[in-house]
């Protein structure tokens, strides 16, 4: 599996072992640390500690600690499924002294908002995710969240919540986070989804990057076929994101242009020869099949790229 970072991010990858485990990228969530990003991230990279994925710097500055198609350790019962930006709120340079404690959380910078909007926009583009606070922390749920939602007995607590934390009552984000996130962040993302504010250069760069992962995952699929390695190994070793890949799926009308009977022809002139009456069997086949799968696969990519 390939690592998926956040385009633009500064790469500050973890040193202590961390989760290798695919994460279903199913919510968008935002944290604050109560404490400054070095020492947040220093915590976070000691093993066994909670860990997001991202921190957002008071300057705006996004630092990517773990792939973004990797498991967080910052959202208990959602670590499968969340993305977690973990956002700085200790650092003299941006804000005001506080008293570390729930209610006392200084507001985000312009910077760290902007950081929020263009990161998780990038995020629902990429997962094809909606660009909506969701209502709870329901299993299921799709789209954008803040931490509190799911600490139990929260104001937003509700009954078959996923517990995103052990720590009752827990206010992160705290309360003017939380109203920015909501009037702010998650307005200004559904702009820039929904094309209101996006300039055609902003699409063409989010398009480029996903291509460049769809090549990269049809690449790796003809490489694992022609080796011909165990099938069962394939969705969990090989594949990046697997049949909810976005990118892969809109790629898949583009396999309509390759003819069909010239490559049963080609699968049939591949097969090594068989004893006369003898019946072929599913290894045959399959030579067959991996003998050929390279060339289709250069044919997709050709026609992804044009």
């Amino acid at each position: 599996m390939a690592d998926l970072w956040v385009p633009g991010s500064t790469i500050r990858k973890f040193t202590d072992p961390k989760s290798p485990l695919a994460n279903a990228n199913m919510v968008g969530c935002a944290h604050t640390q109560v404490g400054s990003y070095e020492g947040s991230w220093n915590w976070g990279n000691q093993d066994g500690n909670p860990y997001a994925l991202c921190y957002c710097r008071g300057s705006g500055e996004l630092v990517s600690a773990w792939p973004v198609n990797l498991r967080s350790a910052a959202n208990l019962e959602g670590n499968p499924y969340v993305f977690p930006i973990e956002c700085e709120d200790v650092n003299p340079l941006y804000f005001p002294a506080w008293s570390l404690k729930c209610g006392d959380v200084p507001a985000w910078t312009d910077a760290q908002v902007q950081t929020l909007i263009e990161t998780f926009a990038w995020w629902c583009i990429r997962f094809n995710r909606p660009p909506v606070l969701i209502p709870d922390t329901k299993p299921g749920r799709v789209g954008l969240a803040y931490h509190r939602q799911g600490v139990p007995n929260s104001p937003e607590w509700v009954t078959g919540n996923d517990k995103w934390s052990n720590s009752v009552g827990k206010c992160c984000p705290d309360w003017r986070r939380i109203a920015q996130f909501k009037q702010e962040v998650v307005p200004g993302v559904a702009a820039l989804v929904n094309g209101d504010d996006m300039i055609e250069a902003d699409f063409d760069r989010i398009n480029a990057e996903n291509l460049a992962v769809t090549r990269a995952e049809v690449q790796r699929l003809a490489q694992y076929l022609a080796k011909g390695e165990s099938n069962t190994a394939f969705p969990a070793a090989a594949w990046s994101s697997g049949t909810t890949n976005p990118e892969l799926l809109a790629a898949i009308p583009h396999i309509t242009t390759i003819d069909v009977a010239a490559l049963a022809v080609a699968i049939v002139a591949a097969m090594p020869p068989t004893q006369p009456g003898g019946e072929i069997d599913q290894a045959t086949v399959e030579a067959g099949v991996r003998a050929v799968v390279p060339e289709i696969a250069a044919a997709v990519i050709a026609e992804i790229a044009s």
